[in-house]
């Protein structure tokens, strides 16, 4: 093999999804806000299906379906790569410690609540869609957050 070290496509994200075999209290609850917000999401991703497969909107089904699996693997990457950061960022003059970012995980766990509490009254009240500029948006936050992430410690 040309990487004899390398076992999976994703090294450590196993290990994100276990939060028992940490060593910290502060490391389980971040693993534990990574799989509840990744347990949101696929509820989300589950209904969505759902609701394409039962309403004229048929044809949606399939396109909607691939995204969803695509958003779903990129939202556990930059997750875990959010779980994984130690030490300290500095974005636009502004240090922000690991417990901004164990914040922002739990935050992200609040949100994906409160879209889903979303979806439930746009389809059950409004027999309409729910609001997917509000998903991307949320995904592109957990997108950006990861992004800093990466960077070299302070």
């Amino acid at each position: 093999r040309q990487c004899p070290n390398l076992r999976t496509c994703w090294p450590g994200l196993g290990a994100t999804f276990n939060p028992f075999t940490s060593s910290s209290r502060a490391l389980t609850l971040r693993r534990t806000a990574f799989v509840a917000t990744l347990s949101l999401r696929l509820v989300h991703n589950l209904l969505t299906a759902f609701f394409f497969s039962s309403s004229d909107l048929l044809s949606w089904g399939l396109p909607s379906a691939l995204l969803s699996v695509l958003f779903f693997f990129f939202l556990a990457w930059n997750l875990h790569l959010v779980v994984d950061m130690e030490g300290s960022r500095t974005v636009l003059g502004r240090s922000w410690t690991r417990d901004a970012f164990d914040a922002a995980l739990w935050g992200f766990v609040v949100v994906h609540v409160i879209l889903l509490g979303m979806d439930f009254m746009a389809w059950g009240v409004l027999g309409g869609m729910p609001g997917y500029f509000i998903w991307a948006c949320t995904d592109l936050t957990i997108f950006l957050t990861a992004w800093v992430a990466c960077w070299d410690e302070d």
